[in-house]
């Protein structure tokens, strides 16, 4: 039993690869992982009222995929795609009916 019934697209870190003549990180391009199995929720909105029109949408993302750990974005699938920054995630661990899980809040700001 999964828990886990829509999908979403992580967008991986890039790593450092090496250094260049003069010292500078070279980082390989960032990976994009789509299909995820995901479960999400919003978690409340907000808006600016200093910025005109700029609100920012809160979300919880459960997932299973230990990839959540090196990602800095997420785009969640839905009626619109909406793609938020992630903070780090937090580990729910399994229990009797249910295996382990990732539990991250995204927030994208529009406007």
């Amino acid at each position: 039993m999964s828990l886990m019934t829509e999908r979403i697209t992580l967008h991986l870190r890039a790593t450092q690869t090496g250094e260049d003549p003069f010292g500078n990180p070279i980082y390989d391009p960032p990976q994009v992982v789509e299909g995820v199995p995901a479960w999400w929720e919003p978690a409340g909105s907000t808006e600016d009222l200093a910025a005109a029109e700029q609100v920012t949408e809160s979300y919880w993302v459960y997932t299973e995929d230990t990839r959540i750990t090196y990602a800095d974005e997420v785009t969640l699938h839905g009626p619109r795609d909406i793609r938020c920054n992630l903070a780090p995630p937090q580990w729910q661990p399994h229990g009797f009916l249910v295996p382990g899980f990732h539990r991250v809040l995204a927030t994208a700001v529009s406007g």
